[in-house]
C-alpha cells in the first residue's frame, strides 16, 4: 500500500508526459514533414496525389496513439505493474509497423533521412504509449522489428550504399535512444515514487501505533489511579482500625476491588477473547475464597472497545463478590449482540448493590439488568453492536 498522492500521481504524471511528447511529435514534425514534402512521395495509383498515402499512414498512426492515450490516461496505477501487452497493443505495433513500411516506399531515396520518411524514426513515441506497462523486452522488440521493416522497405525500393547503411543505423540509435531513455526514466521515477510512498506509509502507520499506544498507556494509567484510590481507602481503613475485616460489607468491598484489580492487569494480556480472558480473571478470585464458579461460552465473540468489556463485566464482578458457594456466569454472543448472565446464591441478608455496572452501561450502550429469586440473584449486562 502506498500513500495517497505518491504513486498513483507520479504514475499519471510520467505517463502524461509521454502522451505530451508522443502527440506534439506526430502533429510537429510527423503531419509537417508530410505536408512540407507532399510533392516528393511516390504512389503505384498516378491518379491519386502521392501524399494521401503517407497522409493515411499518419492518421492511421494518429488514431492508433490516441486510443493508447486515453486508454493509459483512464488506467492509472500507483506502480508499474509488468503484464504482456493486449491484443489491442500488439495490433497497434502492427499497424505502426506497416505504415513503417509504406511511409520508406513511398519517398524518395533523396527523402529518405528527412521528416518526409518520419513513419521509422517516430515509431519508438507511440509504441512506448502501447507498452506503457509491458516489459521492457516488449518495446526492445518493437523497436527491432521496426529497425528490420525500415530496412527491407528501403532494400526493396532503392540501391542501399554503406553510407546509407550507416545513416540508418546511426538514424534508428538516435532516434531509438531519446525513445528508450524516456521510457527508462517515467519507470524509475514510477518505482521511485512507490518507494516514497510505501515509506511515508510505514511513517504514518507507526505514528498512528504510537499515538494510539500513548492513548491507551493514558487511559491504563487513569484506569490504575481510580482502582489505586479505591485499594488506597480499603487498606488504609483496615490499617488504621475503622474497617473490620470480618464486617460483610467490608469484604465485599474487598473482594470487588481484588477482582477490578485482576481485570485491568487481564486487560493488558493478548488474548485470542479479551472478554472471556478478563472473566476467567476475576472468576479466579472467587474460586480463591472457595466459591465453585462455572463460566461458559456459546457464540463467537466479537471484537470489543475496552470500556464496553468493562461495563459488561462490572455487574458480575459484584455479584461474584457476594455470592456464598457458587456462581455460573455464561456469555451469549449473536449477530450483533453480546449478552453477560450471571446467577449466585447469596445468603439472607446480604445487601446488593443493584445499581452497580448502570453508570458505566450508560456511557457504552451497556443495558444492566438486576434480578433477585430467594437466594438466587441474577444480573444480566448486554451491548447492542451499534
Amino acid at each position: 500500500m502506498t500513500a495517497p498522492g505518491y504513486g498513483s500521481g507520479y504514475a499519471r504524471g510520467t505517463a502524461l508526459a509521454a502522451i505530451v511528447v508522443a502527440c506534439i511529435w506526430h502533429v510537429l514534425n510527423n503531419l509537417t514533414g508530410t505536408l512540407i514534402y507532399r510533392a516528393d512521395y511516390r504512389t503505384p495509383w498516378p491518379q491519386l496525389p502521392a501524399v494521401l498515402v503517407p497522409l493515411a499512414a499518419w492518421v492511421v498512426v494518429a488514431v492508433v496513439t490516441a486510443v493508447a492515450a486515453l486508454s493509459l490516461l483512464r488506467r492509472p496505477h500507483d506502480t508499474p505493474v509488468l503484464l504482456p501487452p493486449s491484443a489491442f497493443a500488439l495490433a497497434g505495433v502492427a499497424l505502426m509497423l506497416a505504415a513503417t513500411v509504406v511511409v520508406a516506399s513511398s519517398s524518395y531515396p533523396t527523402t529518405t533521412f528527412v521528416s518526409a520518411n518520419w513513419a521509422w524514426t517516430a515509431f519508438g513515441w507511440s509504441a512506448m504509449l502501447l507498452l506503457w506497462r509491458a516489459p521492457l523486452g516488449w518495446l526492445l522488440g518493437a523497436q527491432a522489428a521496426n529497425a528490420v521493416a525500415v530496412v527491407i522497405a528501403l532494400v526493396a525500393t532503392r540501391p542501399v550504399d554503406r553510407v546509407d547503411a550507416a545513416r540508418v543505423v546511426l538514424t534508428l540509435y538516435g532516434a531509438t535512444a531519446l525513445q528508450l531513455g524516456l521510457f527508462a526514466g517515467c519507470r524509475f521515477m514510477q518505482r521511485l515514487a512507490a518507494r516514497v510512498g510505501s515509506a511515508q506509509t510505514a511513517r504514518v502507520e507507526i505514528e498512528t501505533r504510537k499515538l494510539v499506544a500513548q492513548q491507551i498507556h493514558e487511559a491504563r494509567q487513569e484506569r490504575y489511579r481510580q482502582v489505586g484510590h479505591s485499594l488506597v481507602e480499603l487498606l488504609g481503613g483496615l490499617a488504621d482500625g475503622s474497617s473490620d475485616p470480618g464486617d460483610p460489607e467490608v469484604r465485599r468491598r474487598s473482594a470487588v476491588a481484588a477482582s477490578r484489580l485482576r481485570r485491568l492487569i487481564a486487560e493488558r494480556d493478548e488474548a485470542d477473547s479479551p472478554l472471556l480472558h478478563e472473566l476467567r480473571a476475576c472468576a479466579d478470585i472467587g474460586e480463591r475464597r472457595g466459591l465453585q464458579v462455572g463460566l461458559e461460552v456459546v457464540g463467537e465473540l466479537p471484537d470489543m472497545p475496552v470500556a464496553v468489556r468493562r461495563a459488561l463485566t462490572e455487574a458480575p464482578i459484584h455479584l461474584l463478590a457476594v455470592a456464598a458457594t457458587h456462581c455460573r456466569i455464561t456469555i451469549i454472543a449473536g449477530p450483533g449482540e453480546v449478552e453477560v448472565s450471571a446467577v449466585a446464591d447469596v445468603a439472607d441478608g446480604t445487601e446488593i448493590d443493584e445499581t452497580a455496572g448502570t453508570g458505566s452501561g450508560a456511557s457504552t450502550g451497556v443495558a444492566v439488568v438486576w434480578s433477585r429469586d430467594e437466594e438466587a440473584v441474577w444480573v444480566r449486562t448486554t451491548w447492542y453492536a451499534r
